[in-house]
C-alpha cells in the first residue's frame, strides 16, 4: 500500500505493508498532529434571514479543545497542525539534558538557571512570529558556556536580532507563515545560491552556517514549524556521511536529514534530532567539552564524513531506545559483523561504529517502527 501525505504517488517513494501505515497513522493521531475537527470549525453555515436571503453564520476558527485549524475542506474531518505541545515539551526536555550534560563536564554546579534564553523584547526585535520557535527560546534557560555544539553558539540578544533569511520588512501573512530562523550560528559564511531554500528566501549573496528551524509555508500540505537543517560551512564529500537512509550526504544541508522519507519527501528533520544526537555526543564522549562549551570548532563536523566517527552522526528513524536496551543487540550484531568480515583492527573498529547504529535499525524494523529500512552491508565509499 502506498501512503503519501502530499497526495502525490511518487514511484520514487516506497511502498509499505498496511501495518506500518496504520501504526503512523496512529501515532500521529495520538501526538495530535493529526486532528479531527468539529463540523463547524473553519467553515460557514447560512440559514434562512427573517427578512428574507440568507445568514452568514461562520463558525469558530480553530478547535477550542486543540487549537488546530482547517487546512483543506477536503480533509474533513481530518486537519494537520505545524506542532504540538508534545514537540515542545520533548524538545524542552532535550535542551534541558544537553545543558546539564555539558555543565556538569564542565565542572560547574548544579544552580538553577537565572534567566531564560531570549526575552520577549528581544524575540519581537528579531520579528520572531508566535509558534514553536518563539515559545521555545523563551521557555528554555540560558546555559553558562558559548557553544552548544561544535563552532556553535548559544543565541545571544544581539547576535539572534541580526536574521539573515528573515527582511527587515517582513509580515506574518498567516500564524503558520513561519521564516527560517538561525539559532545556532556559526562564524563562516556560505554561498546563499548553494541551497535552494535558503536562495528563495535572502537577497544576500551569503548567510551564516549553523543550525535554522526551517521555514514553514501555510500553504504546504504537511506544514512543520519544528523542523531543522544544519548548514556547514563545507562539503562532505567522502562517501562516507550518511543520512538516515544511509543514503550518502550530498549538500551541505543534508546531515541529520532523513533522507527517503516514504510518508512525506518534504519533511526535515525535527531540532529534537540535534538537541539528542549532541546529547549523546556528549554522553558518549565524543565531543570534548572546555571552558567556553562544547570543543573541537567547525572542522569537527568533517569527522561525520570519516569511516570511524560517521554512525556517530546518522539519526535513526523511529523511536529511540535506551542503551541497557540496547546492549545485547548491540552486541549481537558486532559479533555477526566479525563473522561475515574479519579483517583489520580497523575494519572491526568500524564494525562497532556501525553496530551501535544498525543494531538500533533491526531492532525498530523488528517491531514494525521503521520497517522501510533495509538491512544492509557496510557502506564503503
Amino acid at each position: 500500500m502506498h501512503f503519501d501525505i502530499t497526495d502525490e504517488l511518487d514511484p520514487e517513494q516506497p511502498w509499505q505493508p498496511l501495518e506500518s501505515i496504520l501504526t503512523v497513522w496512529i501515532e500521529m493521531i495520538q501526538r495530535c498532529k493529526v486532528v479531527a475537527l468539529p463540523d463547524d470549525v473553519g467553515t460557514t453555515t447560512y440559514a434562512n434571514a427573517e427578512g428574507g436571503g440568507l445568514l452568514e453564520i461562520p463558525g469558530p476558527p480553530q478547535d477550542p479543545r486543540t487549537g488546530a485549524k482547517r487546512r483543506d475542506s477536503q480533509m474533513k474531518p481530518w486537519t494537520i497542525v505545524p506542532w504540538t505541545p508534545k514537540d515542545l515539551e520533548e524538545s524542552v526536555e532535550l535542551w534541558g539534558m544537553l545543558v546539564k550534560s555539558i555543565e556538569q563536564k564542565m565542572g560547574l554546579d548544579d544552580s538553577p538557571p537565572a534567566d531564560q534564553l531570549l526575552d520577549a523584547q528581544t524575540l519581537d526585535s528579531a520579528l520572531i512570529p508566535d509558534g514553536f520557535a518563539r515559545k521555545f527560546l523563551s521557555r528554555v534557560p540560558r546555559p553558562r558556556f558559548k557553544y552548544i555544539a561544535p563552532g556553535l553558539r548559544v543565541p545571544t540578544a544581539e547576535d539572534f536580532i541580526v536574521q539573515p533569511l528573515i527582511e527587515a520588512n517582513w509580515q506574518q501573512q498567516d500564524e503558520d507563515d513561519v521564516p527560517a530562523i538561525l539559532l545556532f550560528r556559526g562564524d563562516a559564511l556560505v554561498d546563499a545560491d548553494e541551497l535552494t531554500w535558503i536562495q528563495a528566501n535572502t537577497t544576500a549573496p551569503k548567510c551564516p552556517c549553523g543550525v535554522y528551524l526551517s521555514p514553514c509555508d501555510q500553504y504546504n500540505p504537511y506544514p512543520q514549524q519544528d523542523g531543522f537543517a544544519l548548514i556547514l560551512p563545507f562539503d562532505l564529500d567522502s562517501g562516507w556521511a550518511k543520512k538516515s537512509d544511509y543514503g550518502v550526504v550530498q549538500a551541505k544541508d543534508d546531515l541529520y536529514q532523513s533522507g527517503v522519507n516514504p510518508y512525506n519527501p518534504r519533511h526535515p528533520a525535527q531540532l529534537q534530532a540535534f538537541l539528542e544526537n549532541s546529547y549523546l555526543q556528549i554522553q558518549d564522549g565524543h565531543w570534548d567539552v572546555d571552558g567556553d562549551g562544547v570543543a573541537g570548532g567547525l572542522d569537527l563536523w568533517n569527522e561525520a564524513d570519516t569511516a570511524e566517527k560517521w554512525s556517530n552522526y546518522a539519526v535513526q528513524v523511529g523511536p529511540t531506545r535506551s542503551r541497557a536496551d540496547d546492549k545485547a543487540e548491540e552486541e549481537g550484531f558486532e559479533n555477526r559483523c566479525a563473522a561475515r568480515h574479519p579483517g583489520s583492527p580497523q575494519s572491526r573498529g568500524r564494525m562497532r561504529n556501525v553496530g551501535n547504529l544498525q543494531a538500533r535499525m533491526e531492532a525498530m524494523m523488528s517491531r514494525h517502527e521503521v520497517d522501510w529500512i533495509q538491512p544492509f552491508e557496510v557502506p564503503r565509499p
